[in-house]
């Protein structure tokens, strides 16, 4: 993709790594969206006669054409630099580097293991400073014998 040069490539990464303000829910929508739908950036004129190009970060059409990952303990520093103050996810999944899932994993001997779950997971989506999942707006959590899906419709 020769229109695709640094700056057009730099945009496009920061369309997804800046913090942005706003309501969450709405945050999550325009994120989602992105995910979906690609980012369109402005066309080199002697490419395509200069129309705007949309990247895409997922290719929903082939899996194949992309980069799966799952990381255990992964290690997201707070800002400020101070190295004491962190959170570790039991797992991550990225899709095309991309972090799309959080999975925490509770032992099934404490005393409420999903509810236990729910609330990490919370407690990371209220940290979204931190860039760690790029569209958290679904906490899905389950054991061997149920289920439960819980929307994020708080700000």
């Amino acid at each position: 993709m020769p229109w695709l040069d640094d700056a057009r490539l730099a945009e496009v990464v920061s369309s997804l790594t800046r913090s942005e303000v706003g309501k969450l829910i709405e945050l999550n929508e325009r994120m989602t969206e992105r995910l979906l739908e690609g980012l369109p950036v402005a066309g080199l004129p002697n490419w395509d006669q200069g129309r705007a190009q949309r990247v895409r970060f997922i290719d929903f059409d082939d899996a194949a054409n992309n980069d799966f990952l799952a990381i255990s303990q992964f290690r997201v520093d707070e800002p400020g630099g101070q190295a004491k103050k962190f959170v570790a996810p039991d797992v991550v999944l990225f899709v095309n580097g991309i972090p799309l899932v959080v999975i925490e994993c509770k032992s099934p001997y404490i005393t409420d293991p999903m509810a236990e779950g729910i609330t990490q997971l919370r407690r990371y989506a209220n940290q979204r400073h931190l860039g760690l999942v790029a569209a958290e707006n679904l906490i899905h959590a389950g054991d061997r014998g149920s289920t439960e899906t819980h929307a994020r419709m708080q700000s």
